[in-house]
């Protein structure tokens, strides 16, 4: 199936496996060297300016959705708790 940029424009962003709406195709980023997407820009996210989304992240473009894997940033690890004032060191 091929789908013109007209046609992606204002489709919904959705996560593959829970269906969580990202945003909505605002735009693609072109990369010159490779004369390929690379990029999508996403609006209507929660960030105050325009979100992106690498395009090898996209599973599949369809007539109703965009569909993504997307995988959460990282959580921090709690800090390590140093009782004595010493360096933390592993227990072996």
């Amino acid at each position: 199936m091929v789908i013109l940029f007209s046609q992606a424009r204002g489709l919904p962003v959705v996560t593959a496996g829970e269906a969580a709406e990202l945003g909505t195709v605002d735009a693609l980023t072109i990369d010159a060297s490779t004369q390929s997407i690379s990029h999508i820009r996403l609006s209507g996210t929660r960030a105050k300016s325009h979100a992106v989304l690498a395009w090898d992240l996209v599973r599949t473009v369809g007539q109703d959705a965009v569909i993504a894997h997307f995988a959460p940033p990282p959580k921090r690890p709690p800090p390590r708790l140093r009782s004595t004032g010493r360096p933390w060191a592993a227990a072996c």
